[in-house]
Formats: structure tokens, sequence, C-alpha cells
């Protein structure tokens, strides 16, 4: 492994845990206000706003159905259409049978209270629409660049002795999922650095 600052480690086996970059839509105010308000999973973060003014800022394919999961939490709930996503007629009118309200003016800026949380968002049209939450879909970069051009087939085939984990392997591992992916890992590295021992044994 070789570092920006030009140190080489080496190493008999190597884990990859190092996560990703969540790339949000290009909305002002939404990364100062992303995790205090500005969310991306309804099932990690819907529960603790059931009942409250809530959006979903529509970012990409499935905008809609990020809707109607949430809709299981609170009744005021409007699905923000903003920039490329475009809403069919079809699933319109699932949304509004659910009672999901749709805006189409757009949003300009995402709006903080002064307690540094989301209060709301500025529409493209000049008004205002007050929130406590706001939900979207970013775009998951693994942070795997460093591995560009080598050969690693993952954690599935140990003998390249790289284990890629959690969120650098596979973008949907929540925290559980990550850390018993890492557990497994750990205990299929401590292994193979066994076999090697056992082996460099019956040489001598």
């Amino acid at each position: 492994v070789a570092t920006k600052d030009g140190r080489a480690c080496r190493a008999r086996t190597v884990a990859v845990a190092t996560g990703l970059r969540d790339e949000l839509p290009n909305v002002p105010g939404r990364r100062a206000l992303w995790g205090r308000g500005v969310y991306a999973c309804p099932f990690c973060d819907g529960y603790e706003y059931r009942d409250r003014p809530i959006a979903v800022l529509a970012a990409g394919e499935h905008s809609d159905l990020k809707a109607h999961l949430l809709r299981q939490w609170s009744g005021d709930l409007v699905l923000l259409v903003n920039g490329s996503f475009t809403l069919g007629e079809a699933e319109a009118r699932s949304l509004a049978a659910r009672g999901v309200r749709v805006e189409r003016s757009g949003v300009d800026e995402v709006l903080a209270g002064t307690d540094g949380r989301v209060r709301g968002v500025r529409l493209a049209n000049g008004s205002e629409l007050e929130l406590e939450a706001i939900f979207t879909n970013p775009t998951f970069v693994p942070l795997t660049g460093m591995l560009d051009g080598v050969d690693i087939r993952g954690p599935e085939h140990p003998e390249s002795r790289v284990w890629v984990v959690g969120n650098a392997g596979d973008p949907r591992a929540n925290v559980p999922v990550s850390i018993g992916q890492g557990a497994a890992a750990g205990g299929d590295v401590a292994f193979a650095l066994l076999m090697d021992e056992i082996a460099a044994a019956g040489r001598v």
C-alpha cells in the first residue's frame, strides 16, 4: 500500500473499509443540514418525524417510492419535484390516492432554523414551505479509488488477500450489516494468516 506522502506499507492481507461519500442534490443549504433534518433513509429516520410535516426532495429514479414509504409515518407529506426528476401521470395519481401532495415549483434553497436544523424550503416561485424533515436520494460513491487497476475479487475470494467490507463494497449496507461484514472478514483474515503459518511450519 502506497500513501500519498510517499510511504509504503507491506502486509500479508488488506481489509478495505473506507465507506462511501454521499453526493447530494445540488440545492443550496442541503449539505449544511445533512443529518440535521435532511436524510436519505426512511427506515433509519422516518419514525422520529411521524405525524410531522416532511418532504421528499426528488432526486433520481424512484423518488415517488420514497414518498410512499414515508406515508406510513406521516399524512403531512409533500413530494418536491426538482431537477431532472420527471413524475409520470400514473405515479402522480398513485401519490394523490394516498394523500401525498406534489409541489412542482422546484426548490431554490433548504432553510435552517435558529436551532441549526431544517425549518423548510424556499420554492422557485418565491414562497416558503415549512417542514421538519426532508428525505432525498443521494448518489452513493464508494471511496475505493485507490483500488483502480487492481484485480480485487472481494471477500468471497479470500485468495486475493484483499477483503472489501461495508459501504466500500456494498453501498446499501447499513451499520449492522457493515459490522457483520467486518466481523466475518476479521475471521477470514485470521484464518488465512493461520494457514500461512501452518504451511510455513511444514516447510521447516
